[in-house]
């Protein structure tokens, strides 16, 4: 055992390397400043000359002598192309005149002669389909199917290789014709065959641009009937039930019911189905993008007249990334025109912007696009299929959020007074119709309400106010369905039991408190 030598402290800049008779190695090597390489600090490099050459150490692993210090055309000692070792030398060596002269052994590299690598025809092939995905879709789209179009095809899989395909399934020797669970208790078991024995046929050929369909690209989904509404695909929740305990109600489960709908999520169809045909040798992929348009539509919700639009697309789970998102930027009503209104206090122009908005959204001519998606990945193979369900709605109310003292209060008042005669149009007293709006706010502001009415309106809007259940005695339904503003605090529908700390629903507290209905 040697100990490295103690004045392994100075290591030069630059070192000229001679004597060399086949000049491979000769040269002047400058010491590389980067300390990430496999070498760390160690490590020269040959410049000025077309050849790259590197002179580093080569550690000894077990620690029983020297590390070897070794020239490379490659930078790394892992890869094994050292051409000459040098004997017993460390980098101080070459600032002393005396030991400037060392030992070298060379491997003598002898290029190999020309040789040719045979590569065979695949046995396994996929099958072409001269008719698009999205055709064949379109003229099953009237007798639908669950399993979908095929999407691709291997054929001439060899017997060995279909027994070791569906080595997991159960029946397997049943019947010529077996579906592959992907998705059940052995899912996982035959992804992984299905991976190593057809994802590389079927990779190969969809980066060829075999597949019937672009990746990425969004297609159009013919209408079916009852889309969204599918007890198979979208089987309906249990309803919530709620349990009177006292003054209070509790949400009771049905343990019977809670399981019933859980096995009809895990039974819902697959959108891919693999198929397997023992006698033909064949292993057929198909895809069915309805599986997931149900799902989509369903999560989407809506009325059946709705106009939903349905696409889907099929991606490869390597380049879809992250989803691209929208910067969110707080919306204001600086684009919009200003709206008059006859108050006894002008309103400011961000106001009276803000009001214009407003009467938009409730007019109903705000539109905004809703959209659900639905995703499932085929096991074993990496491709991820998208349903996508779209459509424009009305937008429905909204936040006035202003700063405090910024006029919340009035603009919310010429709102009212501008729907006034809308309200009173639509009001219907024998029906309980009201065309009063409902203001809830803190009990501290119940008062400040009443007060701003007056001041900018005058006696404009007949405005009531319920502040306990003693005052909502003194009004008849007709009185509180022919105002225009009723103001009632929030603890009177918030209401909290005496003796427990779960709120009651308001209606019931109302009615009980006030003995009508």
């Amino acid at each position: 055992y040697k100990h490295y030598d103690s004045r392994w402290q100075t290591w030069p800049g630059t070192i000229v390397v001679s004597g060399d008779l086949s000049g491979r190695i000769n040269g002047t090597y400058h010491k590389a400043d980067c300390t990430h390489s496999v070498v760390l600090s160690a490590l020269w490099r040959r410049e000025g000359n077309e050849q790259p050459m590197h002179l580093f150490f080569r550690p000894n692993v077990v620690r029983a002598a020297f590390d070897v210090p070794v020239f490379s055309p490659s930078p790394s000692y892992s890869d094994g192309l050292e051409v000459c070792g040098l004997d017993e030398w460390i980098p101080e060596d070459a600032l002393n005149e005396r030991k400037q002269s060392v030992k070298a052994s060379f491997v003598d590299w002898k290029p190999v002669p020309d040789f040719q690598v045979e590569i065979p025809d695949p046995i396994m092939v996929v099958s072409k389909h001269a008719e698009s995905f999205q055709k064949r879709l379109e003229s099953r789209s009237s007798s639908y199917d669950i399993t979908g179009p095929v999407l691709c095809e291997l054929e001439n899989i060899p017997a060995q290789v279909i027994e070791s395909l569906l080595e997991y399934q159960s029946n397997r020797k049943e019947c010529d014709h077996t579906t592959i669970d992907l998705t059940g208790k052995r899912g996982t078991s035959n992804a992984k065959r299905l991976s190593i024995i057809a994802s590389p046929s079927l990779l190969k050929n969809a980066a060829e641009g075999g597949l019937p369909l672009s990746f990425s690209e969004y297609y159009k989904l013919p209408f079916i009937a009852n889309l969204g509404r599918c007890e198979i695909h979208c089987p309906t929740r249990p309803k919530p039930r709620w349990s009177a305990r006292g003054d209070t109600y509790e949400r009771v489960y049905d343990a019977e019911e809670s399981n019933e709908y859980f096995q009809k999520l895990l039974n819902r169809p697959a959108a891919f189905h693999a198929r397997v045909d023992k006698r033909s040798g064949r292993l057929a992929i198909s895809m069915n993008p309805y599986v997931l348009a149900h799902r989509a539509v369903a999560s989407l919700g809506g009325e059946k007249t709705d106009q939903v639009n349905v696409e889907y697309c099929l991606a490869e789970l390597s380049s879809m990334g992250e989803p691209d998102t929208k910067e969110f930027h707080v919306p204001n009503s600086d684009r919009y025109e200003v709206t008059k209104c006859d108050l006894k206090y002008k309103l400011y122009p961000r106001q009276a912007k803000a009001l214009t908005r407003m009467i938009e959204i409730e007019s109903g001519s705000v539109i905004f696009p809703e959209e659900e998606r639905s995703e499932e990945v085929l096991p074993g193979i990496g491709w991820c299929l998208i349903a996508k369900a779209a459509k424009t709605s009305p937008l429905r109310g909204g936040v006035l959020g202003d700063a405090i003292g910024s006029g919340k209060t009035v603009v919310t008042i010429a709102l009212i007074l501008k729907g006034q005669e809308q309200a009173q149009a639509s009001r219907n007293v024998s029906e309980g119709r009201a065309s009063a709006t409902l203001i809830v706010v803190p009990p501290g502001l119940v008062q400040q309400w009443v007060d701003e009415c007056k001041k900018f309106t005058g006696s404009r809007l007949n405005c009531i106010v319920i502040d306990s259940t003693a005052s909502l005695m003194k009004y008849s339904v007709e009185q509180i369905c022919k105002a225009d503003i009723v103001v009632c605090p929030a603890g009177l529908i918030e209401e909290v039991a005496s003796k427990s700390s779960k709120r009651r629903p308001y209606t019931e507290q109302l009615q009980k408190k006030a003995k009508s209905k």
